[in-house]
């Protein structure tokens, strides 16, 4: 087995969420193998600061979901684009995010990135980071890897 190939311990996934966000507050249940990780993200400048919750149980999904500002719909719109019933966030498909990946280079940025088409998406009514098969919507330009929401 390669080093590329071996899961990152939940140990190193909290020290790089530190190392990234330095106000992270991280907790490892051994008896459950799960990290939750509690972090403040701003797409934007321009953004407010939204408070994330990351659970990850080693080898499974890593969950993320806003516990503040409270997200809501537009009018008239019954859900959010790309959540879970439960309010998780749709950062990714099935086969792009492995246990070999550190949470800090992929479900952090994106779901930085989430936040600011979902802020876009409150101003146009358009979800513009594509997705699902979805294309991303087009303003005269070709879509390009950072266009595509995970």
């Amino acid at each position: 087995m390669r080093t590329t190939d071996r899961w990152v311990t939940l140990a190193l996934q909290a020290f790089d969420l530190r190392a990234l966000l330095p106000t992270a507050q991280s907790r490892i249940r051994h008896q459950t193998s799960t990290l939750t990780s509690v972090f403040e993200l701003q797409p934007t400048t321009a953004s407010c600061r939204y408070t994330v919750q990351l659970c990850y149980r080693l080898g499974w999904r890593p969950e993320v979901r806003v516990i503040n500002p409270t997200l809501h719909t537009r009018e008239g719109v019954d859900r959010i684009p790309h959540t879970f019933d439960n309010d998780l966030l749709c950062l990714h498909l099935d086969d792009e995010w492995r246990p070999t990946m550190r949470l800090a280079d992929t479900i952090v940025p994106w779901a930085s990135e989430w936040l600011f088409y979902y802020e876009l998406w409150l101003t146009t009514g358009v979800w513009h980071g594509g997705g699902h098969g979805e294309q991303p919507a087009s303003h005269g330009r070709s879509a390009s890897v950072g266009d595509h929401a995970r």
